[in-house]
């Protein structure tokens, strides 16, 4: 534990990673889960489909870019202290760069239309879900940050 504490960069970087990556099992899932709810379909949450090249299950990869987002949340969190909660900050975070990286970005390499195909319908989903996930990925945080 001392390791990690020791260097501002590594706590910044292993408390983000666990966090984000945690908040993908309980809170990004969840708000799959959720949005099946509202919409009153099936729960397609905690995927274990294998994701190509190399046939990794479907949430052991989302855990993982989880991971990198939730750096990038916890440093938001560290340069905007103050100015909002912690987790409302990760929580717009998320929210808002991880669904224009979504939408604008992995979705054409996965050649799935931009933006939800600009169809309101359908575009509600991402903000909601990255939120949900940010959210917890911020309290995570909170809690990893007083007891690393």
């Amino acid at each position: 534990m001392a390791a990690i504490t020791a260097n501002p960069l590594t706590r910044l970087i292993a408390i983000g990673f666990i966090a984000g990556a945690v908040s993908i099992l309980i809170f990004h899932q969840g708000g799959f889960a959720l949005v099946a709810l509202i919409e009153v379909r099936p729960v397609n949450a905690w995927q274990t489909r294998p994701i190509p090249p190399f046939g990794v299950p479907s949430i052991l990869n989302a855990m993982f870019w989880g991971g990198l987002w939730g750096i990038v949340m916890v440093w938001a969190m560290q340069r905007w202290r103050g100015k909002l909660p912690g987790w409302l900050i990760a929580a717009l975070v998320a929210a808002i760069a991880s669904t224009l990286v979504a939408w604008f970005v992995v979705a054409p390499i996965k050649g799935l239309p931009l933006a939800a195909g600009f169809n309101p319908a359908n575009m509600w989903r991402a903000p909601l879900v990255y939120f949900v996930w940010g959210a917890g990925a911020g309290l995570i945080a909170e809690w990893l940050q007083k007891r690393m």
